[in-house]
């Protein structure tokens, strides 16, 4: 019965067409039928020792390349490949001034760790100073550290980007990060840093994996076509940051009003210093659906919004897709929630 519920509710708003989204339950997938009539079904594996924590797979450097650590007696870096069918110890990461670094440890979560398909890692957590430090590696290079952030000085540093308060990690959200592929088989990093009390997210700091790079620092402009750009108001949150190209990085965000519902902003490269601008879902009456919290519906109320657990934005070449949550109380029916997911194409502008 909810499965049916809320596809009804959604086919209230596919109806009127013309969107830029498409939308799936996850109560409502069927099952994938191989041509043959088998159907799939899991099998158990030999995977990473139980005391390790995985990172994530790069199958474009290698058939099956595959990252993870230990922490048993200090940080050991694993690498497993289908050619070598076991979880292989690699060189331990390097400072910045290419010697070998000591004392860092992870930060706990599964967001700390995060891959790109050609073999870039980026790993966040602290030195034995306890200051917080990112560990990039190129494909097919080692583990090294990328220049530290700290706070802003007068005048100013080189990577000294960080404002009263900005903290690179928060407790139980852990980190907002997303490694991307850079020119030349560079592993950049967008870091979204936290705020203090009374202080808004509006930037994204950004490293383009360069030996000599520094950090730089990118706005994030609210509002959909607004110039110029204007900082987010109070109440913004950065929930999700992913990329897969400089030119192909987003944001999902929750603006801090009730009226709004699922935001997402792209990174745009076409000035001097790249911009997260806010997109439109598109004109069309899904779209204009899901960018509001609760969407008017004659048969039910409807609230939306985006999950805030684990990492509900994944950015591919053809598109975006956002997990979120949609509760639906019917007329006269209990309130029900499900799961969903939706693939967003984006135009050319706007």
């Amino acid at each position: 019965m909810r499965a049916r519920l809320l596809a009804a509710c959604l086919a209230l708003a596919a109806i009127a067409g013309g969107g830029a989204l498409a939308l799936t339950s996850g109560s409502s997938v069927p099952a994938f039928v191989a041509p043959n009539g088998i159907v799939p079904e899991a099998q158990p594996v030999l995977g990473a020792p139980e005391s390790t924590t995985l990172i994530g797979s790069t199958p474009g450097e290698a058939a099956g390349e595959s990252w993870a650590y230990s922490l048993n007696g200090g940080l050991h870096i694993l690498r497993y490949t289908d050619e070598s069918e076991a979880w292989q110890p690699q060189s331990g990461p390097l400072d910045v001034h290419m010697a070998p670094l000591s004392g860092f440890m992870p930060l706990a979560g599964s967001l700390a760790g995060r891959t790109t398909p050609s073999g870039g890692v980026a790993l966040v957590g602290a030195d034995a100073a306890h200051v917080t430090q990112v560990l990039i590696r190129n494909p097919g290079g080692d583990f090294r550290e990328a220049p530290t952030l700290s706070p802003k000085t007068s005048p100013a540093q080189p990577n000294a980007l960080l404002e009263p308060g900005e903290t690179l990690t928060a407790g139980e959200e852990g980190v907002l990060m997303a490694p991307l592929e850079e020119p030349n088989s560079r592993t950049g990093l967008l870091l979204v840093p936290f705020e203090g009390a009374g202080h808004v997210q509006e930037s994204v700091l950004a490293y383009d994996g360069g030996e000599k790079s520094a950090w730089t620092r990118e706005p994030i402009c609210a509002g959909v076509n607004v110039e110029p750009c204007q900082p987010p108001k109070p109440g913004f949150r950065v929930l999700a940051i992913d990329a897969t190209s400089p030119t192909n990085a987003w944001l999902l965000a929750r603006t801090g009003s009730s009226a709004d519902g699922i935001v997402l902003f792209s990174r745009d490269t076409s000035g001097p210093t790249p911009r997260w601008r806010q997109r439109s879902l598109g004109t069309g009456a899904l779209g204009a659906a899901f960018a509001q919290a609760s969407p008017t519906f004659k048969e039910a109320a409807v609230e939306v919004s985006a999950l805030e657990n684990g990492q509900p934005l994944t950015v591919t070449s053809q598109g975006v897709w956002v997990d979120g949550k949609l509760t639906v109380t019917p007329t006269g029916r209990p309130r029900q929630s499900d799961s969903f997911t939706f693939f967003y194409v984006p135009a050319t502008s706007g």
